[in-house]
């Protein structure tokens, strides 16, 4: 299989993964048919030292060239922009290039580069895969390529490199990684420091990110945990909280467009609704190391309250909630799980169309986690 057969399965939001990670994941799952782990370290922090603009309270730590040969072995080597590409051993280049000069984004953009690969030549040019753009064999004519602007990087597999026979622990060190404690510490400077100034692109760029940071975790966990019923609730939940984080994105957009600046309230209140969602996430990754960790996870407990609510050894999860309630009597099984987990309460109207007491678990566990959101 050569470059041109490879497409990136499920990549169609370009708000999750920007154009040199998707040329990063292209040669990953080129050569090891995966690309999960490039996104086990990502993570943003607060600042540790001054700011004068909000964004830049909110440090990103992603590095996915650093990951990339950390997990993959994957080596970069810089090339001159003005030698020949050679391709007698199958040679990838990575090209990074100015926009203008890019046949894909010379009326899109205006500054900036785009990343790319070449794999091979054609009748006139070079073979391009830009899994960006949703092509795997574009013919680039060898003329464009001379006169763009560009930084080349030849692409080569380190021959030492052993992936390791398990990453479950750099899993759980990455679910680790606590963006509640984070955003609150951004927000509180911000307002003590009455720090309200903003370069509206990098501000709207900073949160992208962060929606971008929980997309990635959903695929680390659903590439290599999803088969559990419990865990998918999770995986639900985590992408409920990013398509919220996405939503307040586009409410600070929509606002600075309305109005040329945002309030210093709505940042305050925008702010304070994206630590609410993120300490919904807080919540769901911790289930989700128990999960892992199989001890002291929400799942295991209300499986043992309702043995004790039931005083029973063992129940079926398909085994029917009315063979041992009548009508609304299953609400004083609702009732216990609210005292048992300190819930203020559970809906009922929720639970009308359940039957069985596996159904019933789920859902329990699924307004827990939410928290409300």
């Amino acid at each position: 299989m050569d470059l041109k057969n490879v497409n990136l399965p499920g990549i169609e939001d370009k708000s999750i993964y920007n154009c040199f990670e998707q040329q990063v994941m292209t040669i990953s799952y080129y050569l090891y048919k995966e690309y999960w782990k490039l996104f086990l370290e990502n993570s943003f922090q607060c600042t540790n030292g001054d700011f004068q603009y909000i964004e830049e309270a909110i440090v990103i730590n992603t590095q996915i060239w650093d990951r990339a040969e950390k997990y993959y072995g994957i080596v970069w080597e810089p090339v001159g922009s003005e030698e020949e590409l050679t391709f007698e051993e199958d040679e990838i280049y990575i090209i990074k290039m100015n926009v203008k000069d890019y046949p894909f984004t010379t009326k899109i953009e205006e500054v900036g580069e785009h990343y790319f690969l070449i794999y091979g030549r054609s009748q006139n040019g070079y073979l391009v895969n830009d899994n960006y753009y949703k092509v795997t064999d574009f013919n680039l004519e060898a003329e464009l390529y001379a006169k763009g602007e560009k930084s080349v990087y030849r692409i080569r597999r380190h021959p030492d490199f052993k992936p390791l026979p398990d990453y479950k622990e750099h899993v759980i060190q990455k679910l680790s990684c606590n963006y509640h404690d984070e955003i609150e510490k951004i927000r509180h400077l911000i307002r003590e420091r009455d720090a309200y100034r903003y370069h509206s692109a990098l501000l709207f760029d900073k949160i992208q990110i962060i929606y971008s940071l929980i997309k990635k975790d959903i695929l680390v966990i659903e590439t290599n945990y999803a088969e559990n019923p419990y865990m998918k609730e999770c995986l639900r939940i985590l992408d409920e909280v990013a398509d919220n984080i996405k939503k307040v994105w586009f409410s600070l957009i929509k606002t600075q467009l309305k109005y040329s600046v945002i309030p210093n309230d709505k940042i305050d209140d925008k702010f304070k609704e994206i630590s609410h969602y993120l300490a919904v996430e807080k919540q769901v990754k911790n289930e989700i190391i128990q999960l892992l960790s199989a001890k002291n996870s929400l799942k295991e407990r209300l499986e043992l309250q309702l043995l004790e609510y039931l005083e029973a050894e063992e129940v079926s999860d398909s085994r029917s909630i009315y063979e041992d309630h009548e009508g609304l009597a299953v609400m004083l099984l609702l009732n216990y799980w609210e005292k048992k987990n300190d819930i203020i309460e559970l809906d009922y109207h929720l639970y009308k169309e359940l039957r069985t007491y596996g159904q019933y678990k789920l859902m329990t566990y699924r307004n827990i986690l939410r928290g409300g959101m």
